[in-house]
């Protein structure tokens, strides 16, 4: 998937758009691979990056990728999301 400059989107880029109400959002990968925009109740595909979003920040620290792999992965086995598997 791109951006609307045609820039590769990653798990850790960072997306803005300036008609968002939030403007700037981290990307985040399932464990099947799937991007999602900002939280994994949002994926990528239906907020159409190709046309609104671009690439502002690649990842920041590594290993944020792998990280946030891992938050999808939790969320899959557990079926909860990330903050909810933590309070156990």
């Amino acid at each position: 998937m791109h951006d609307k400059n045609g820039v590769q989107i990653e798990a850790g880029n960072t997306l803005f758009n300036p008609y968002d109400r939030d403007k700037y959002h981290t990307v985040l990968q399932d464990a099947d691979g799937r991007l999602y925009l900002g939280d994994f109740d949002s994926p990528l595909e239906r907020y159409a990056p190709q046309i609104w979003w671009e690439v502002v920040a690649e990842e920041i620290f590594p290993g944020t990728r792998a990280a946030l792999m891992s938050l999808g992965h939790n969320a899959k086995v557990s079926g909860r999301p990330h903050h909810e598997t933590e309070k156990e």
